[in-house]
């Protein structure tokens, strides 16, 4: 067998044993589906949590130029509004992320973005994205990126966000967490 051959042969046996490599686009396990699937509420209340994310939204803004932080400062509440209960749900090769009273964040499970718009009118791009352990999920509008990372913890009994608002017009990025617990 000559080198090539063997080479290709070994490549497709790969591709065979692990489809990933022939570029799948996996849109998450049945498994994975189920595990996160569901109804959650925040663990802490809303306004514990507000002023949580209140605080580290102060120490950002504090870095900028003080005709620059009003502005800020009311874009980053207005976008970090604490979500009371939150809704997981898969449908076929779709998923979607609903905060109840908000326009449902819904799109393929496999990472392809699509055109969305939010409760005020402002049209973006999200993706989301189910892995074996973790939901993705990404807005990206002309103004920046949000991603949320969201993860199961003590046996998927609470759910935690990782949020991370990045932009041109942060001097860094804004990071918090939110948990959640399953109702």
């Amino acid at each position: 067998m000559n080198k090539q051959l063997l080479v290709m042969s070994m490549a497709l046996a790969a591709c065979l044993v692990f489809p990933s490599f022939a570029g799948a686009q996996d849109s998450g396990s049945d498994d994975a589906k189920k595990k996160f699937s569901g109804t959650y509420v925040l663990a802490n209340s809303k306004k514990k949590e507000r002023k949580k994310i209140n605080k580290k939204i102060e120490k950002l803004v504090d870095k900028m130029s003080f005709y620059k932080r009003p502005f800020a400062r009311g874009e980053l509440k207005d976008s970090t509004e604490p979500c009371p209960k939150l809704n997981v749900i898969f449908s076929g090769d779709d998923m979607a992320i609903n905060c109840v009273g908000n326009v449902k964040a819904k799109s393929p499970a496999n990472g392809k973005a699509v055109k969305w718009v939010d409760s005020d009118d402002e049209e973006m791009r999200l993706s989301q994205k189910l892995e074996k352990n973790r939901m993705v999920q990404k807005f990206r509008s002309e103004n920046g990126l949000r991603t949320n990372i969201y993860r199961l913890k003590d046996g998927g009994k609470k759910l935690v966000i990782d949020v991370k608002i990045t932009s041109e017009q942060l001097p860094h990025p804004l990071e918090y967490q939110l948990v959640m617990r399953r109702k």
